[in-house]
């Protein structure tokens, strides 16, 4: 409890901290989530705003567990609250449409033309196949698909499937499956943290999914 009541006040003075520098992250962040709920498609079931929020506090959470601090904490945060919000004007090659997004409207946030383009930056290494080298890339790709490695992974997967249908793109349950499988094999979070958080359910939901495929 106490851990939590101080990570509560650390977020509220780095906050005050940026917001003096310059940049306002919870202007930006109400900005594009407002944006977001009221201009996306509604059959984006899986891109939505829920899933915008949870890969803001993910990567806060990752973030502060990786010594991340300060500016660079908020930046990644910002990066995360806009990195899908380029399907508000494009499904395909969405992480440019958020980039052209981010250098559109940050400014008026009092992010500097340096902080924009490290938002940029972190947004565009979201892009799949995922490609981290800083620690702040890392840090937004592990946040975008923690899900792997939870225990409503596949609630979550069930809601892409769902998305893709909705634009055409048909799978049965076993060539779902058998996608999933693929991708979860072949991914590793990057951080040392995600790995400890999140390595032993996305193992659990492997086997999950290799049963699946058994009894299909």
């Amino acid at each position: 409890m106490l851990f939590f009541h101080a990570y509560n006040i650390c977020c509220y003075f780095y906050r005050i901290f940026l917001q003096i520098g310059g940049m306002n992250f919870e202007k930006a962040k109400d900005y594009i989530l407002e944006r977001i709920i009221n201009e996306l498609d509604e059959d984006l079931f899986y891109h939505n705003v829920d899933h915008t929020i949870d890969v803001i506090n993910s990567s806060k959470r990752i973030a502060l567990l990786e010594g991340v601090k300060g500016e660079e904490l908020f930046l990644v945060m910002t990066a995360a609250a806009y990195h899908d919000s380029g399907m508000i004007n494009s499904y395909e090659e969405h992480e440019e449409a958020s980039v052209r997004i981010v250098k559109s409207v940050l400014p008026d946030f009092g992010y500097t033309e340096k902080e924009i383009e490290k938002v940029s930056e972190l947004i565009l290494a979201t892009k799949s196949p995922q490609k981290a080298n800083t620690l702040l890339e890392k840090v937004i790709c592990d946040a975008d698909l923690d899900y792997l490695g939870r225990e409503d992974y596949f609630v979550i997967a069930n809601k892409l499937k769902k998305e893709w249908a909705a634009r055409g793109i048909f799978y049965t349950d076993l060539e779902w499956y058998k996608i999933q499988l693929e991708f979860l094999q072949e991914h590793e979070y990057f951080t040392s943290s995600s790995k400890k958080i999140y390595d032993d359910k996305k193992k659990e939901n492997i086997i999950s999914i290799l049963r699946l495929i058994e009894n299909s």
